[in-house]
C-alpha cells in the first residue's frame, strides 16, 4: 500500500529515511560501579569553616536590608535611571 509520502518519494527518486547513530543522539555507554578505579574517587572534605558568617557576606557583596520605604527605593532608582538616560 502507498501512501501520499511513499509516492512524492518514488516520484522524486529519493531513498527512503535510513536512522544513522552519531555523537549528538546516541548515548555512550555507561559504567557500572565495578568499572571505576580508587584513582576516580575524589576524597571528601570537611565542611567546616574558620571564617565568620560576617566575614562570607562581606567577601561576596551582600548588601544589607535596606531600612529605607519601598516607595523611596523606587524614587531614587528612578531619578537614578533618568539620569542615565538623560531624560
Amino acid at each position: 500500500m502507498m501512501n501520499d509520502f511513499n509516492h512524492i518519494r518514488n516520484q522524486l527518486n529519493k531513498p527512503s529515511f535510513q536512522p544513522r547513530s552519531g555523537r549528538w543522539v546516541t548515548l555512550p555507554e555507561l559504567k557500572s560501579e565495578d568499572d571505576f578505579t580508587d584513582d576516580d574517587v575524589v576524597p571528601d572534605r570537611p565542611q567546616t569553616s574558620d571564617m565568620s558568617f560576617s566575614t562570607i557576606i562581606q567577601q561576596v557583596n551582600k548588601k544589607g536590608i535596606s531600612k529605607k520605604s519601598k516607595r523611596d527605593r523606587i524614587v531614587k532608582k528612578s531619578v537614578l535611571l533618568a539620569d542615565r538616560v538623560g531624560i
